[in-house]
């Protein structure tokens, strides 16, 4: 059986515990330049930001 941690630790982050400076972006928009085709999903990058921001934290 395979146990899969990183989903574990994304489920116990909410992305609103997040300080401003990691969630004060609309995830849909990555830039004035780029945007999320329907089919891509916003929660991807919320996962993403949510890694790195645990990521960051253990160094601080």
């Amino acid at each position: 059986m395979i146990t899969i941690f990183l989903q574990d630790i994304l489920d116990d982050i909410s992305s609103t515990h997040l300080p401003y400076t990691w969630n004060s972006f609309d995830p849909k928009i990555l830039s004035n330049k780029i945007e999320l085709w329907d089919f891509q999903s916003k929660k991807a990058i919320v996962n993403a930001l949510k890694v790195l921001w645990k990521y960051y934290e253990g160094f601080l």
